[in-house]
């Protein structure tokens, strides 16, 4: 994930990451042509455990991908460091929550729920899960030919 900050640090990253499950963070530090500088997060676990996949990059065995309560966990937490940052598909903070549906106002470490059940909602753009998770995205209307 790549965050655009004039404010966030490496050790912003690993600050936020205190109590989580995620037990590492890779961040390089790049240039930015919007902000002072961006950071190229990559977040991993060490061990197995329910919903755990293999990351999209790397080759070692013992690094499993992060769940996606906490990639919205950390978001969240490096939003309030930084509102003006620009993290991942995220322009700004407000629009993370609309497209999480608010889960990560207060979602709490304990209460992730590893594996997402993702199932339509009847409503373009949105999907939900069980435990009340919500993504949603922005649906382009198609205009059809007379």
């Amino acid at each position: 994930m790549k965050v655009h900050t004039n404010v966030l640090t490496a050790g912003d990253v690993h600050a936020a990451m205190r109590d989580m499950p995620v037990t590492y963070a890779q961040v390089t530090v790049k240039g930015s042509r919007s902000h002072e500088r961006r950071l190229d997060i990559h977040l991993y676990a060490f061990e197995d455990g329910p919903g755990r996949r293999r990351p999209n990059f790397g080759k070692n065995p013992e690094e499993w991908a992060a769940h996606w309560d906490e990639w919205g966990i950390l978001i969240q937490r490096l939003f309030v460091a930084d509102p003006a940052a620009h993290i991942g598909q995220y322009g700004e903070e407000a629009e993370f929550h609309w497209q999480t549906g608010n889960r990560f106002k207060d979602l709490d470490v304990a209460d992730i729920h590893p594996i997402h059940a993702w199932q339509f909602t009847g409503l373009p753009g949105e999907n939900y899960c069980g435990c009340g998770a919500v993504q949603r995205w922005h649906v382009t209307p198609v205009e059809q030919d007379a």
